[in-house]
């Protein structure tokens, strides 16, 4: 009893023991482990019992076992360190103690005591590693003092030496394949400084290498991110083409760090492994931010002297830049001291200019000035600057002109450009620079010209009264022309070939009025004298006047006509009337003279007091480089197998008068399409006209009210004969008179209402008679109207200075006639029974007659197949069926004709089609 509890005594000694106790017998097995050995294996006392080492710590068995026979054998006690990972796969350090017992039966057993050293031999490891650490620190601290050395104070020119020393010390020491400097260019996208160690033949220290590849390493560079890997494998997706590059070049471990300066990126630099995958520690990249504050200090100081020699090369070149300008400028440059009233500057070009040489020159004193200038000449220079101070001062330049005697005494007059230069301390001005060009050429020129223009003013006159001759013997047949033509044109009794014939007259007649009006237009224009009226008018009936001109023209070419003309025009807006037309009409004659086949269009859009002016036709049209030429005068607008009427000034007259009018005539057009022409005008609605305009005085048979005396005054017949005609058949007592005297007698023996008179006649002309008819007592009341065709532009200007109350251009057309007649009589006229055209809607204009609905099937067949033969065939058999299809067999035969296929289908869909 006494003996078991003494042992069960010892076995509870063992389990509070702090170190392991095991007990093997004579085969090594497990017979007892106290509760420490038993919690630090999670293990119970049944799951040892015969288990040997083999079973729990196969990596030290073998040598176990070897030691626990040694002990049985010789009993001799053993002793070692072991290593025994825990259930944590942590390595733990033990002691172990083996040694030999007893028992009473003689039977032997192996007691090992594992004492545990881990914490002991990890302290221990821990002092060591730091006392290494500490010492390799201060190793790398020696390394950046000596590499910092180095650097302080080196030249611009063997930094690059330095660097290439510093990339080989810091890989020495740690102990690397490679080490590497990159400089990057400011947009990220070159390369512009490598360095490399070992240093390799194939890389240059300055060079642009394009970054490209190495997105993914910019991208961490550029938020102050290093890269770091002991495997490629840890490179992400983001970095495959780095990956890959990397792979070529057989680096296996990298490591690389930015340079900033002021948060710009500058380059990045670091060390790469290739014979070995490496783990990098914390002194690498110490040694690598380290080195790295001193390479952004050094390479700052170097861009910092970089820039600074820039700067001073940049200096020293644009002094010999200037200097190099102002000894070669063919002007004179100098500075003017006011204080010493002397120039202390000049270059080479004046001795050049006024022939004196350097030494001549080399104190350009006032007095020397007051030699070469004269005093009076010196002084008012010396003025003009003194009283422009105040400009100078405002940075603003003096500009005048002054005169010099050359050395050999000829007169040379400069112009000469000032501007202040330096001010004083009390911060006035001290010194003027100024430049002086040689103007004597010019001066000299400018009497030529002055004599030239004398004689240019003396062939303006001259052209000027011929034109107003040539317009006056040119207007007067053309009066009679024109006149007669208006008036035979209402007499029934005329056959059709007759008025075939008057047609063609009065087509001629305005044909030839139109090119003097051009001619005296473009005269005008040139010299500046064209006036633009602003009166009251009506532009709806205006157009309505021009539109059925423009589409009779347009149907005599088998061409479309549209026109758009808004609703809500104003009854009458404020412009000059005539001038809008003239351009409407130049731009619509000219499309419709220049379109052989297809459409020309007139549009007229209105926003408030703008209106927008269009005229688009799809004839030639014009080369883009050929815009500009047809708005120059006498050029015309042709096809090269084309001859074309006219003058070539219509284009021109009508930019101008646009111009004139606040407006931009412009155009678009592509060759072979169209060409389409646009304009804009301002013009004010009116609201109280002077007086109403009625457009239908062709259609006047009369006037209501008393019989109206009129004198007619004009020394051609046949301009007596135009108006008597005129007016005649109206009811109207005419008298005749051939000169103004006449004209003075005719009135002192009758009492005409209103006369009619010419400006040039002979004896006395219409400006002295109207004088004096107008101081006959009792005459005063007597409406005169001036009548000439001897004015250039065909109007006479402020007609009441001259005692007229109006005045009528020749040729003379009826509806301006009469139109004044009513103003100035206050007449009521009375009319035919005529039809007017009324107001349409925009449509198309041109219309067809056309046969039965299988038969245009059939046309359409033909058009479609692109058979033009039968096509030809069929409008032939059509042509006697019925005369009204004329119009549509000529504009099909004449297409077919052409061979133009495409327009026929366009044709066929638009008008036969359905």
């Amino acid at each position: 009893m006494y003996q078991k509890l003494s042992y069960n005594l010892i076995l509870g000694f063992l389990d509070f023991l702090p170190n392991l106790v095991i007990v093997k017998n004579e085969d090594l097995n497990y017979v007892y482990a106290n509760v420490k050995f038993l919690t630090l294996f999670n293990l119970s006392p049944k799951e040892i019992l015969g288990k040997t080492d083999f079973d729990f710590f196969s990596q030290y068995s073998e040598e176990s076992s070897k030691n626990d026979k040694f002990v049985l054998e010789s009993g001799i006690p053993f002793e070692s360190e072991i290593n025994i990972p825990n259930l944590n796969r942590d390595m733990l350090i033990f002691h172990s103690q083996k040694s030999l017992h007893i028992d009473e039966n003689n039977h032997k057993y192996v007691l090992e005591i594992l004492t545990d050293l881990t914490e002991k031999r990890m302290s221990q490891k821990t002092i060591l590693e730091m006392e290494t650490d500490l010492l390799q620190r201060m190793r790398m601290e020696e390394l950046v003092q000596e590499i910092s050395n180095q650097f302080i104070n080196i030249s611009l020119e063997k930094i690059d030496i330095a660097i290439q020393e510093m990339l080989s010390s810091c890989s020495q020491f740690i102990n690397v394949d490679e080490s590497y400097l990159a400089l990057v260019s400011s947009d990220y996208k070159f390369i512009t400084n490598w360095y490399h160690w070992p240093k390799q033949e194939n890389f240059g220290e300055s060079q642009d290498r394009p970054l490209g590849p190495f997105h993914w390493s910019v991208s961490k560079f550029l938020n102050s991110e290093l890269i770091e890997f002991t495997s490629l494998d840890e490179i992400p997706i983001e970095g495959k083409i780095e990956k890959k590059m990397w792979e070529s070049m057989g680096i296996q471990s990298l490591l690389a760090i930015p340079l900033h300066i002021e948060n710009q990126l500058i380059g990045f630099w670091g060390f790469s492994s290739k014979s070995k995958q490496r783990q990098w520690l914390e002194n690498d990249i110490f040694l690598l931010r380290l080195i790295g504050e001193l390479l952004i200090n050094v390479i700052s100081r170097q861009r910092a002297e970089v820039q600074r020699k820039r700067a001073e090369y940049e200096l020293l070149e644009r002094n010999r830049f200037i200097q190099a300008i102002t000894e070669t400028v063919p002007d004179i440059i100098f500075v003017y001291n006011l204080n010493s009233r002397k120039n202390v500057y000049l270059n080479r070009s004046f001795t050049n200019i006024l022939g004196y040489s350097m030494e001549d020159i080399e104190w350009v004193s006032d007095e020397f000035i007051k030699a070469i200038s004269g005093e009076k000449e010196n002084n008012r220079c010396y003025e003009v600057i003194k009283n422009n101070i105040k400009d100078l001062r405002h940075g603003e330049h003096i500009y005048f002109e002054t005169r010099f005697y050359h050395k050999m005494g000829e007169l040379r007059w400069l112009s000469g450009n000032y501007l202040l230069f330096s001010l004083n301390s009390d911060n006035s001005p001290k010194e003027i620079l100024g430049t002086a060009s040689d103007i004597t050429k010019q001066k000299n020129v400018e009497l030529d010209l002055l004599f030239a223009k004398s004689k240019a003013e003396e062939a303006n006159r001259t052209k000027s009264q011929f034109l107003s001759s040539i317009s006056h013997e040119l207007r007067t047949p053309l009066n009679g022309i024109l006149g007669y033509a208006q008036i035979l044109k209402n007499d029934t009794t005329l056959n059709q070939d007759q008025k075939r014939g008057l047609q063609i007259i009065k087509k001629s007649g305005t044909h030839l009025l139109h090119l003097i009006n051009d001619i005296l237009d473009i005269s005008k224009i040139e010299s500046g004298k064209m006036e633009i009226t602003c009166e009251p008018f009506s532009l709806k009936s205006s157009l309505q006047d021009i539109i059925p001109v423009s589409e009779l023209k347009a149907q005599n070419k088998e061409l479309d006509f549209i026109y758009e003309i808004p609703e809500n025009l104003p009854d009458f807006i404020n412009g000059d009337e005539r001038r809008i037309i003239q351009v409407v009409m130049n731009l619509l004659d000219n499309a419709i003279k220049f379109t052989d086949s297809g459409q020309v269009c007139f549009r007229l859009l209105r926003e408030n007091d703008v209106y927008h002016f269009f005229i688009e036709d799809t004839g030639i049209g014009i080369e883009e480089s050929k815009i500009k030429e047809i708005f120059e005068p006498f050029k015309q607008l042709s096809s090269p197998l084309k001859k074309v009427e006219g003058t070539g000034l219509g284009l021109a007259i009508s930019q101008k008068l646009v111009e004139l009018m606040g407006g931009e005539l412009k155009v678009q057009s592509k060759l072979g399409k169209g060409t389409n022409f646009v304009f804009s005008l301002n013009l004010p609605k009116e609201d109280n006209p002077k007086y109403d305009m009625d457009k239908n005085e062709f259609a006047i048979d009369g006037y209501l009210g008393d019989r109206v005396q009129l004198l007619v005054v004009d020394d051609s017949d046949v301009n007596r004969f135009v108006l008597r005609d005129f007016l005649k058949g109206l009811g109207f007592d005419i008298l005749e008179a051939t000169n103004g005297k006449e004209a003075y007698d005719k009135v002192l023996e009758n009492d005409p209402k209103l006369i009619l008179m010419d400006l040039v006649m002979p004896e006395m002309n219409g400006f002295e008679a109207v004088e004096l008819i107008r101081n006959i007592p009792g005459k005063k009341g007597i409406k005169i109207i001036a009548v000439s065709a001897n004015l250039s532009g065909g109007t006479l200007k402020n007609p009441g200075k001259y005692g007229f109350d109006d005045f009528i251009p020749k040729p003379i057309f009826q509806n301006g006639l009469f139109q004044k007649l009513r103003k100035h009589l206050d007449l009521h006229w009375t009319f035919k029974n005529v039809l007017f055209m009324e107001k349409r809607k925009p449509t198309n204009l041109l219309h067809y007659t056309l046969p039965p609905q299988e038969i245009l099937n059939e046309i359409c067949r033909f058009i479609s197949l692109g058979d033009i033969d039968s096509l030809k065939h069929k409008l032939n058999c059509l042509r006697n069926k019925n005369p009204d299809y004329e119009p549509l067999l000529n504009k099909l035969n004449k297409l077919a004709e052409e061979f133009k296929l495409k327009e026929l289908h366009d044709f066929a869909i638009k008008y036969l089609k359905n």
